[in-house]
């Protein structure tokens, strides 16, 4: 056959969380955190040193260097920048998104509790992080060394509201 002379685009390159117990990343919140998002930056952050031994150092984003790989819970004004677009405008109430472009993460999500469950949803499928019951404590895989290929997911919820009523105790 025929070439058409268009090159296939290239590849985004697998993203080095981190090596050895280091990273060069830094999470980053939005400008205005809500309790939730500030719940959500604490345990990602925690997380992720817990799994990698690596300190993932939380900066304002006006802290931000330019050139610093950044891991973005919630959309800051450098976090857009950096994504070019307006992401929110798709996304129906609680569904949220976990994605990268180049070496930034970006975790947000619509509604009150949309940034937590972009970094919960992270967490767990990125990094093997498990949280069986209230009553124990995370299992976070040990993980020194970290690499991620490039990756775009969109998630929400069947149910509009979900709640657990225990009317006799907890052993369910």
């Amino acid at each position: 056959g025929a070439a058409t002379g268009q090159a296939a685009p290239p590849a985004e390159a697998p993203l080095v969380l981190a090596s050895e117990g280091a990273t060069c990343y830094r999470v980053v919140p939005p400008e205005q955190r809500s309790p939730v998002d500030r719940y959500a930056v604490r345990t990602l952050a925690s997380c992720l040193q817990q799994s990698t031994g690596a300190e993932f150092p939380v900066v304002v984003p006006a802290d931000l260097p330019r050139d610093a790989p950044a891991i973005f819970v919630g959309l800051s004004a450098s976090a857009l920048k950096r994504l070019g677009e307006e992401p929110l405008a798709g996304l129906q109430d609680q569904e949220h998104v976990a994605r990268t472009r180049d070496p930034d993460i970006f975790l947000y999500g619509k509604g009150v509790h949309g940034n937590l469950h972009a970094a919960m949803e992270f967490l767990e499928t990125l990094l093997a992080w498990r949280w069986y019951s209230v009553y124990e404590k995370p299992i976070i895989p040990s993980r020194p060394s970290v690499r991620l290929a490039p990756f775009n997911r969109k998630r929400g919820f069947a149910f509009a509201s979900r709640e657990l009523t225990l009317y006799w105790n907890a052993d369910f």
